[in-house]
Order: C-alpha cells, then structure tokens, then sequence
C-alpha cells in the first residue's frame, strides 16, 4: 500500500491496495493512522459491490444505519443514496458548506463517498479542512465562538467547536442547512 499525500492542507492518495477484499489488520490500522494524519483518503478506480463498499467501511468504525427510502439498496441500510434521480437515491442534499450528521445525538466521525456515475461537467464534490478553518480564525473570534452550541430542529445540541475522537484536536462542526440556532 502507497499513501502519498494530495498537498500540504488536506488529503491523501491510496494506491497498491484491493479494498474490495478484506484486509489484513495491518493495513486497517495503516489506513486508520493515514485518515488521522490527512483527514481525508483517495481511492481511484475501484468499483465495490454495495457488500464491499460496507466491508471496507468497517474498517474506520461502526456504521450508520439511515432509514428506508425506495431508492436505497435493499438490505444495505448503511448506505445513503444521493443522486440527480430520485429513483437512485436522495436527490439535492448537502448543497452547501456543512459537516454531516450534526442532527445525530452522537456525531459522525467519517463520511465515505463512493462514486458510482460521475458527470463530465460539474458535480463536484469539495472538501474543507475544518481544523484549519478553526485554526486560522483570529483569537478574539475563537473566544467568541469557543462555547457556542449548534441546536437542530430535532433538539440535538451539539458544540459549535467540536474535538476530534482520536487527536483531541478542535474544529468546526456544523451543518447551516440543519442548524435551527
């Protein structure tokens, strides 16, 4: 397995490795050490089987179960759906800036994409290094923000500056389109 890290701000590339089989301990632990040092892991040109895709998965964690939709794969509730097509899954989600899960009593420590159509124009999906986000915030807006909370409208409360599981380090964790205050 070969990591090579995308820049300096965000990201990592993984090749030389199957991720549509299991793999040995070893490489789970390499794979969980290089999404804590890059927050964010490529994988290019695998197409995984709904099974493989929650195999793999399992490598970071435990998973999400999402209700049912129609357009969700039967027996793979771990596995949301967004599409163009709201016959192939959840159409115009997360069209803004935001951190999935907020509206969950525990937060969601990881979000893993697995691309299956990709249009030729557009669609593209952007990520923000939210500790460097807090990070780079000037310290008199820090101690403004530091002991704010986000409340959705399912009365989740969560804080706006969130410390990661396993680094301890803070960051900005919020969804604006789920935030009610």
């Amino acid at each position: 397995m070969k990591i090579s890290p995308l820049n300096e701000q965000l990201g990592a590339l993984v090749t030389d490795i199957d991720i549509t089989k299991a793999l040995p301990i070893a490489e789970k632990q390499k794979l969980q050490l290089a999404l804590t040092e890059h927050s964010l892991l490529l994988f290019r040109g695998e197409t995984l089987s709904a099974q493989q895709q929650i195999n793999f998965s399992r490598t970071f964690g435990e998973l999400e179960v999402f209700p049912w939709h129609p357009s969700q794969i039967k027996g793979a509730p771990e596995i949301f759906r967004l599409a163009n097509d709201p016959n192939k899954g959840y159409e115009n989600v997360g069209m803004y800036w935001h951190s999935d899960g907020t509206f969950r009593e525990k937060s969601t420590p990881i979000s893993i994409f697995h691309l299956i159509e990709v249009p030729e124009h557009g669609g593209d999906t952007w990520f923000s290094h939210l500790r460097k986000t807090w990070l780079s915030l000037p310290e008199n807006v820090k101690e403004k923000i530091h002991q704010l909370k986000t409340v959705h409208s399912n009365n989740v409360i969560h804080p706006l500056v969130n410390k990661h599981p396993v680094t301890g380090h803070e960051h900005i964790y919020i969804n604006v389109g789920l935030t009610a205050g």
